[in-house]
């Protein structure tokens, strides 16, 4: 099965041309980073559910993934080390080819519907006794003391209503930053490098702001976020606006929704 697997990703992504693009930050590697990121590919492919977890198959590869990762497989100890000083760039432009190649096979539909990319945010793991310089912190009470808890949390871009999951692009917040400022630098980058994969911004009621919907206006996209709260700004403007027309109404076999379509917001 794993044979046909690589057999297939070569076929339709060019694996094996887009391996060189993942670099790292080590001065004379023993192992390429080729052979890390394909292992780790072998990982998800498999459905394991750690590194420790891989470590019994990185000995046993078949010879077809062998080709990819090379005679000397690495350790989970190189794995992880080498991820850790990985250039985020290269993994960008891997997907970013993924990506491309997925839409040129038709493999996301392309018709004449709003095509919609969801931004949200994820907090990725935590710990209360280790820590970097790009940790988040939280002060929490257990017991009755007062503990740190250190955490990363990043903001995810990610196509939507296509039967594949298609995650563009991560972005983690800084040490004392909000979401929606991780989210614009997110945006800005998407906006460069999909132009044309996504008409539509969708957030929650965290991004129901004027300034993140300018931000979306100014970029040529839509923006669709929940709305939460009788005294946001933006309500009020549209109840004024909104007051004396009627609303239409759409129907499908589940539900029925009222809307309102004006122009003239502020």
């Amino acid at each position: 099965m794993m044979s046909r697997f690589c057999r297939y990703i070569d076929k339709c992504f060019h694996f094996h041309k887009l391996l060189p693009l993942f670099t790292d930050s080590r001065q004379k590697p023993q192992i390429p980073g080729a052979a890390v990121f394909a292992s780790v590919l072998a990982l998800f492919a498999c459905n394991r559910q750690s590194l420790h977890s891989l470590e019994k198959d990185l000995v046993r590869f078949p010879a077809r993934l062998r080709g990819l990762v090379g005679p000397r497989p690495p350790s989970i100890d190189t794995i992880g080390r080498v991820y850790a000083l990985a250039d985020s760039n290269g993994l960008r432009q891997i997907l970013g080819q993924v990506h491309h190649r997925l839409k040129r096979n038709k493999a996301l539909a392309d018709g004449d519907d709003l095509k919609m990319a969801a931004v949200d945010g994820h907090e990725f793991f935590k710990s209360r006794k280790r820590c970097c310089a790009q940790c988040q912190q939280r002060v929490l009470t257990i017991n009755g003391e007062e503990v740190v808890e250190y955490y990363h949390r990043g903001v995810v871009c990610h196509l939507i209503e296509h039967e594949l999951a298609v995650p563009l692009d991560v972005e983690l917040l800084r040490p004392g930053e909000g979401e929606e400022t991780a989210a614009k630098r997110l945006l800005e980058r998407g906006f460069a490098n999909y132009p044309r994969y996504f008409d539509v911004v969708c957030g929650d009621a965290l991004y129901f702001d004027a300034p993140f919907i300018n931000f979306c206006l100014d970029h040529g996209k839509h923006a669709l976020v929940v709305l939460k709260g009788e005294q946001r700004l933006l309500l009020q403007d549209a109840q004024g606006v909104l007051a004396q027309q009627a609303p239409q109404v759409w129907q499908d076999r589940q539900r029925t929704m009222q809307y309102w379509d004006a122009d003239g917001f502020t």
